[in-house]
């Protein structure tokens, strides 16, 4: 496999209100066996990236421009369907919510079915079968024989996760999207969740996008990252590299909002707050100048009004990089 890149998406939404801009120039890529976190505020367009990727954008939703590298193969987002036939093959997701992703008038036998009759057609029905409770098997499901023939409903929030990636094993895809897959989950089970995503990307060695609230899980899991905000990618780099130092004040931000378990506490309550960005996302319709995140940014200059600030290099590495023209003040 030969990893997977994004070229300069963009995404606008017809509303009431006129056009959105939901994404614009956003442009990523993910190596091989290597798992790239997009992070960012709810409303920063990170779903809406992955979406336009499966080609499962909402009907007032359409790409403009933007296209998807997977290994030789070049495809043009702006195109209607252009991913459509990937999907079950070269791409597949994992969706935030287990219960809602997986129909439950169907067993789960029918769901794993569907990718085998996708991906390998050829594949007799002792077969099919077969593999299906092999990939229950290899992510961690127990009586896996018993499992096919159960529904959604009768599975466990982890258990419905777990049948997503075994789904995602057998497309045995270039590119994996799991979008906030541990969302619903409880903590115990999110570590067993992404313990099974870190190894269907040992098993198969497939690039993967994961999209999350959480820094803690991109800087457990993650190899590199990416920063959103309000539609435009701001900073990426590798995850050591942008913990250690970085470049944009809303990675800043968003890193000083992360609470330990082993933070110190105050002796007055009062003192042991959650941290907050202060502001809000810009009105979509009516984005500020300049840079997008000067609003709230606490280092802003007049020229940030100015200036749509180009990617800067940070700390002399040329693979981390951030949207500011202050990069190393504090």
């Amino acid at each position: 496999m030969s990893g997977a890149a994004i070229a300069n998406l963009n995404i606008d939404f017809a509303t009431k209100g006129g056009i959105h801009h939901a994404v614009r120039n956003v442009t990523l890529s993910a190596g091989p066996g290597r798992i790239l976190g997009l992070v960012g505020e709810s409303g920063s367009g990170k779903s809406t990236v992955a979406l336009a990727l499966m080609g499962l954008l909402a009907a007032n939703a359409r790409v403009t421009a933007g296209a998807l590298q997977l290994g030789a193969d070049r495809f043009d987002l702006a195109q209607p369907q252009a991913t459509a036939a990937l999907r079950g093959r070269r791409m597949a997701m994992i969706f935030q919510d287990p219960f809602t992703s997986l129909n439950p008038v169907f067993s789960i036998f029918a769901h794993l079915n569907e990718v085998l009759t996708r991906r390998s057609p050829d594949l007799a029905g002792g077969a099919r079968r077969q593999a299906a409770v092999d990939a229950l098997a290899a992510v961690g499901i127990d009586r896996p024989e018993i499992r096919l023939t159960q529904y959604p409903h009768e599975l466990s929030g982890g258990m419905r996760q777990r049948v997503a990636i075994a789904m995602a094993l057998l497309a045995r895809p270039d590119l994996l999207i799991a979008d906030e897959p541990t969302t619903a989950l409880d903590a115990t089970v999110e570590a067993q969740v992404m313990k099974e995503i870190c190894g269907l990307r040992d098993r198969i060695g497939c690039s993967i996008l994961l999209i999350t609230h959480s820094l803690g899980l991109v800087a457990e899991h993650c190899d590199d990252i990416a920063v959103m905000y309000a539609g435009e990618l701001v900073e990426q780099g590798s995850v050591k590299a942008v913990a250690k130092n970085p470049g944009h004040p809303y990675t800043r931000a968003l890193l000083a909002c992360e609470v330990t378990i082993d933070a110190p506490r105050g002796a007055d309550a009062r003192q042991s707050r959650f941290r907050m960005i202060p502001g809000d996302l810009p009105d979509p319709f009516n984005l500020p100048s300049g840079c997008i995140y000067r609003t709230r940014c606490d280092i802003a200059i007049d020229d940030c009004a100015r200036i749509v600030p180009p990617p800067v290099e940070v700390g002399g590495d040329a693979a981390h990089r951030a949207r500011c023209i202050r990069v190393g003040a504090r």
